[in-house]
């Protein structure tokens, strides 16, 4: 379940970022939000973030027995 949210989570922030990425120069409405440059930074690194855990998660590393 937690690995569903970060994937979704991660592909809506990036997909946030990647609507204000062509006017990086300006502010965008989105809704009721204003968004900054600093915001779609802010939102790549999240959504990148989110989508590394969630595509990450969940796997194991084999266990090599010690030799003493």
């Amino acid at each position: 379940m937690a690995k569903r949210f970060c994937i979704a989570s991660g592909a809506f922030y990036l997909m946030l970022a990647t609507i204000g990425s062509p006017g990086m120069n300006r502010a965008w409405y989105f809704g009721p939000m204003l968004l900054h440059t600093g915001d779609h930074i802010f939102h790549m690194v999240l959504g990148s973030l989110f989508l590394a855990m969630g595509l990450v998660s969940g796997r194991r590393l084999a266990h090599r027995p010690s030799h003493a």
